[in-house]
């Protein structure tokens, strides 16, 4: 398919050019698989049901990546017109998501205490703001936003947030003690240059939380079997919105790559987690208590908590790289 509003892309993490393909999405395949859009709202996208989109493996690096890059007037016209906004924002202010966003602020709060006694933090691509508004009922916190959406950074003024869309308006209020980007660099064209940026805006000692969907082999082998079947594959398998698939291994190396290196499990404050799940059936209890001796075993032995993209803590190395 040639349309001039895609780019190829090279690997965003070594900028090496040579791929393998795992995964191919059609437009109809990316529409059915996300609840956020709209129905019957394709044709503002102005592409047919059966346009493929490749997501690929870098055989440099091993990264996974959306192959095809969307230029700005094909994002806006996602964002703006294909994109349920009220059903979006419901979800973000809703239990699951509250209740996640909670974990992580409270993990965030505990790392920050005995430094700065009003620390400053910055939710940087806040959306609609649930994360602002839980960091808004802790009186000695200063929070901030930071988002490209007008629409979005206007309502959160109203609202008495402060948050802004100008890049250079967020570095007059930079240096912060903590950063929080939540499911922001899975979008990013450039996610090394988004982090020089971040880096740019934290103190030396700064804490950054970075949440990711959990891209690991298993789940997109999984993927590729529901796809083969003819099934809607996970909304987290996006090459229009989703242009970077992480596991541990890839974001762990962006992150150092920039100065920003994980949190010791010493350093994390809150209980252990080794995997165990409630489970309602026998069978998957056994295998579930199975692999957490497993993860126990490695607890004792090198002191390695069960850990995820979704939630990873990282402290700044000191002077950017």
């Amino acid at each position: 398919m040639h349309d001039v509003r895609f780019s190829d892309r090279a690997c965003p993490l070594c900028a090496a050019d040579q791929k393998e393909m795992v995964l191919a999405l059609t437009a109809d395949q990316i529409f059915s698989g996300n609840w956020s859009y709209q129905p019957q709202q394709l044709a503002p996208l102005r592409l047919p049901g059966d346009a493929v989109f490749p997501i690929v493996r870098c055989l440099d690096c091993s990264f996974v990546y959306a192959s095809r890059l969307p230029d700005s007037d094909f994002l806006g016209a996602v964002y703006d017109q294909i994109i349920d906004a009220s059903a979006a924002k419901l979800y973000s202010f809703g239990i699951e998501s509250m209740a996640a966003r909670m974990r992580y602020v409270s993990r965030l709060l505990r790392l920050l205490e005995g430094g700065a006694a009003a620390p400053s933090i910055l939710d940087f691509g806040c959306g609609f703001g649930p994360t602002l508004a839980l960091l808004s009922v802790v009186g000695s916190v200063q929070a901030f936003g930071f988002d490209t959406s007008a629409v979005r950074v206007d309502e959160l003024r109203r609202n008495g947030f402060q948050v802004s869309r100008d890049i250079t308006e967020t570095k007059r209020m930079a240096p912060f003690d903590a950063v929080i980007l939540d499911n922001v660099l899975e979008h990013m064209a450039n996610p090394s240059e988004a982090l020089q940026l971040i880096r740019s805006l934290c103190r030396d000692t700064a804490i950054v939380f970075v949440g990711v969907p959990d891209a690991n082999t298993t789940f997109l082998r999984r993927q590729q079997i529901l796809l083969g079947r003819g099934i809607a594959a996970s909304m987290e398998i996006n090459p229009w919105e989703h242009l970077n698939y992480f596991d541990m291994q890839h974001l762990d190396a962006l992150l150092a790559s920039q100065g920003f290196l994980p949190l010791t499990q010493a350093e994390l404050p809150g209980e252990v987690e080794i995997g165990l799940r409630p489970e309602r059936q026998l069978t998957p209890r056994l295998k579930n208590a199975v692999a957490s001796l497993g993860r126990l075993a490695r607890y004792g032995l090198l002191g390695d908590r069960r850990q995820s993209v979704n939630a990873r803590f990282y402290r700044c190395g000191g002077t950017q790289p």
